[in-house]
């Protein structure tokens, strides 16, 4: 890819627009918007593990909570499958975390 491909590319990514409508746009092959997806997916988590900071410790408080993201056909009956998120916070600080996980265990 050319440079000018590749910043077109990172800056949809950011954007959140499909990878396949990156593809289109940019002629690209499969296999190439698949590598790239993968590369921009794992320089944002090496970014974010590095700037990683522990919260709460003795004393401090932390408040965590967790939710379920999915939809319901029609807008009832019982919950398709989806996504768990957790997050937490410790007050009076700016100090926050987001995570999901798979299935739930109980």
């Amino acid at each position: 890819m050319t440079l000018e491909e590749v910043l077109k590319f990172t800056y949809w990514w950011c954007r959140d627009v499909r990878q396949e409508e990156i593809r289109h746009e940019l002629n690209i092959a499969t296999h190439t918007a698949v590598d790239w997806d993968s590369f921009c997916r794992e320089t944002c988590e090496v970014t974010l593990m590095e700037r990683e900071h522990p919260i709460g410790g003795p004393g401090k408080i932390v408040q965590i909570d967790e939710s379920k993201f999915g939809k319901r056909k029609y807008h009832r009956g019982h919950r398709v499958e989806g996504q768990w998120v957790f997050g937490g916070n410790r007050g009076g600080v700016k100090k926050k975390f987001y995570g999901s996980r798979g299935k739930k265990r109980r």
